[in-house]
């Protein structure tokens, strides 16, 4: 099974058709690549060594074998939809990677909030990076989520020691009592612990309930 590797330097990288092909697809180089088609079929893994990743399409194989890992420096986004059903493809954010849902402005490469679909478990490692834009109340349009099938660890104990980080980025008056659902998950699965941010707790939402 062989490798196809892209490195960019910029912001304004993109493949509107899909990638097909038996073998892995591995990003490198500090710009941005954004995968828009809606079939990108190829049978292996996804890694993202440095800049960012965004599948803004589809990944439609079903193999869950074959994870998208966000690698240290590396950034895996988009506003598309990972694994085509329900336990298809797996997310690991590694120590020291990103998960972003959402764009890119492709000029300034600034972040553009939205909402990532996992048809699959998504698994933070310590020291791993959640970052969510919170621009807005509406999830996916002004604010980030992942919208998750499946299990979500976030590897910490329960007293939120030892897991990853959550970034924030408030650019709005936030009122109070806001409420944001940064983690969508389906409520079937489970989803386990709960990390420290920089300044405070953060706790993941399950549709219709709260869990910590």
């Amino acid at each position: 099974m062989g490798t196809l590797t892209f490195t960019l330097t910029d912001c304004d990288g993109r493949i509107d058709g899909n990638a097909v092909l038996a073998g892995n697809v591995e990003k490198r180089g500090a710009g941005t690549l954004r995968l828009n088609g809606a079939a990108n079929s190829y049978s292996g893994t996804t890694n993202v060594f440095a800049g960012a990743l965004l599948v803004n399409g589809g990944l439609t194989s079903s193999d869950s074998a074959a994870t998208a890992t966000g690698h240290l420096g590396g950034t895996l986004g988009g506003a598309g939809t990972i694994g085509s059903t329900a336990g298809a493809r797996d997310v690991l954010v590694e120590t020291g990677g990103i998960l972003a849902p959402g764009d890119a402005n492709p000029t300034t490469c600034g972040s553009l909030p939205g909402r990532l679909t996992v048809n699959g478990d998504v698994t933070f490692q310590a020291g791993a990076i959640y970052h969510v834009q919170l621009h807005g109340l509406a999830a996916g349009t002004q604010y980030d989520q992942v919208r998750l099938n499946g299990t979500l660890d976030l590897t910490a104990g329960y007293a939120a020691t030892g897991g990853p980080t959550l970034e924030l980025l408030d650019g709005f008056p936030i009122p109070l009592g806001a409420d944001f659902r940064i983690i969508d998950n389906d409520g079937a699965e489970r989803i386990n612990t709960r990390p420290l941010t920089r300044a405070r707790q953060f706790q993941a939402f399950e549709t219709g309930a709260r869990r910590g």
